[in-house]
C-alpha cells in the first residue's frame, strides 16, 4: 500500500480572522501537508501551524504581472486565467517544490491553483484547484478567467468547491463529476455545541429580550444595512428585541451613522462589537436567540462560497434569518431551521425576524433543529474528506501513468 503523498499548498495569505477554515484544514492536514507557499502571514499567535514548513515568495513575485509585462510573459508561457507572476515564479516554484518533495499541490482559490498548475506541469505534481466564493462569481467577469474554466485550459487532478451552485457551475461547463468534489468548509460544530452549553450553563438567556445575532465583514455581498433596515421594522412591532453586530470592514462607518440618524431608542437596541476573536464569538452565539444575514451579489458580481458563520451559529443552536443565497441555501432548510428571503427583499427579513420574536414555541423548535443540521458540518469530517479526495485522486493519477 502506497504512502500518503506529500502535499504542498499555495495560498495568497494565511492566518486571516475571516479566513479560518483555512487554518483548520492546514492544520488538521499536517501530517501530510509539509509546505506552505504564501505572500503574508497573519495573527500567528492565534493561528498557529508549528509543523508545517511556511516559506514566503520572495520579494520580486510580490506584484502580479499586469498589462505589457503580462502580454510578453504570455507569449513564452503556458495560457492561463489565473494570476500571473511570470516565468521565473515558475521556475523558482518548481525548484522549491521539487525540493520539498512535493507530491501534490493544493491552490487555495481558483487563480492560484491555475498559477500552481501552469508551473507543475514541467514537473508532473498534481494539482488541486480549492474554490472558494470570489473566484466562482466575480472572477468569472473576466474574459480570461471565465474562459480558462470553460475551455478547460488547466489539467487539475481536482477541483474542491464549497457550494452546490459553485458545483453546477463546472458540471455545466463539461468537468468530469468525478473530477470535481463538494466540500463545505465546515466548522468546528460539535466542539461549538459543547462549549454553547457550557455558557448557557452559567448564563441563562433573559426570556424577555430576543437578541439577534450578525457575525461577519461589513462589506457590500453581506449587506448589513438592509439587516439594519429589516431589524428597525421588525423592533417597531416588537421593541423588546436587541441586535449585536460582530465584525468590521468598509461599511462600519456607513452603518453607524445609519443607526444614529434613528431615535436614540432605536439606537440603544444596537451593539456594535467591532472583530472578535473565534473564542468570543462563540459566547456571544452562545447567549443570542438568532442568526441574522442579508447576504447578496455584490455589484461587482462577489458572492459568498458557504458562509462558515451560518453553521458556528446553527452549532450553536441559532435559527437563521438569511438570504437565499449561495451556500446558504445549502445549510438553511426554510421552515425548518430559519426562513430565507430574496437577495435585497428587507421587507420579507423583517417579517420572518418578528414571526420568530413572536413565537417562542417556533423558535425553539428551529433551534433544535439548526443543531441537528449542524452536526452533518463538522469541519473534522469535511477536512477529512478532502485529505481522501485528494489522496485518491493522486492515487487514481499513479496508476493511470504506470499503465500508460
Amino acid at each position: 500500500m502506497e504512502a500518503n503523498p506529500k502535499i504542498a499548498a499555495i495560498s495568497p495569505w494565511i492566518g486571516q480572522t475571516s479566513n479560518v477554515w483555512m487554518h483548520r484544514q492546514f492544520a488538521q492536514l499536517a501530517d501530510q501537508l509539509t509546505t506552505i507557499f504564501t505572500w503574508e502571514s497573519h495573527n500567528e499567535d492565534q493561528f498557529p501551524l508549528p509543523d508545517t514548513d511556511i516559506r514566503f515568495v520572495p520579494d520580486a513575485f510580490a506584484n502580479p504581472l499586469r498589462g505589457l509585462p503580462r502580454t510578453l510573459d504570455s507569449m513564452l508561457s503556458p495560457r492561463t486565467g489565473g494570476t500571473r507572476f511570470g516565468s521565473r515564479f515558475d521556475r523558482w516554484f518548481t525548484r522549491q517544490l521539487v525540493g520539498c518533495g512535493a507530491q501534490a499541490v493544493l491552490g487555495q482559490f481558483g487563480h492560484y491553483g491555475m498559477l500552481a498548475e501552469v508551473a507543475c506541469r514541467k514537473i508532473g505534481v498534481p494539482v488541486f484547484a480549492h474554490f472558494h466564493g470570489h473566484d466562482l462569481s466575480a472572477r468569472l467577469r473576466r474574459k480570461r478567467y471565465r474562459t480558462s474554466l470553460e475551455s478547460h485550459w488547466h489539467d487539475f487532478a481536482g477541483k474542491i468547491v464549497v457550494a452546490t451552485y459553485q458545483q453546477n457551475y463546472l458540471l455545466e461547463h463539461g468537468h468530469e463529476p468525478d473530477s470535481v468534489a463538494l466540500i463545505p468548509c465546515g466548522a468546528p460544530t460539535r466542539s461549538i455545541a459543547a462549549q454553547a452549553d457550557t455558557i448557557r450553563s452559567s448564563q441563562p438567556i433573559d426570556r424577555n429580550v430576543f437578541t439577534f445575532l450578525f457575525v461577519g465583514r461589513l462589506v457590500e455581498k453581506k449587506d448589513p444595512l438592509s439587516m439594519l433596515r429589516s431589524f428597525e421594522r421588525c423592533w417597531q412591532e416588537r421593541p423588546e428585541v436587541r441586535l449585536r453586530i460582530v465584525g468590521a470592514g468598509p461599511l462600519e462607518a456607513q452603518c453607524h451613522q445609519w443607526v444614529a440618524d434613528r431615535s436614540p431608542a432605536f439606537a440603544n437596541a444596537i451593539t456594535f462589537l467591532g472583530a472578535m476573536s473565534p473564542k468570543n464569538v462563540i459566547k456571544e452565539m452562545a447567549t443570542a436567540n438568532a442568526l441574522a444575514q442579508h447576504s447578496r451579489t455584490a455589484s461587482d458580481g462577489d458572492m459568498e462560497g458557504w458562509p462558515v458563520s451560518i453553521a458556528e451559529a446553527m452549532a450553536a443552536s441559532l435559527p437563521i434569518i438569511a438570504t437565499r443565497h449561495a451556500g446558504i441555501v445549502d445549510q438553511v432548510g426554510e421552515g425548518d431551521n430559519g426562513y430565507l428571503c430574496n437577495e435585497g427583499d428587507w421587507e420579507t427579513m423583517a417579517k420572518d425576524m418578528t414571526v420568530l420574536v413572536s413565537d417562542r414555541e417556533l423558535a425553539d423548535r428551529m433551534s433544535r433543529q439548526s443543531l441537528k443540521r449542524a452536526m452533518g458540518f463538522d469541519s473534522a469530517d469535511q477536512i477529512e474528506k478532502l485529505r481522501h479526495f485528494i489522496n485518491d485522486r493522486v492515487a487514481h493519477r499513479s496508476q493511470r501513468r504506470r499503465a500508460a
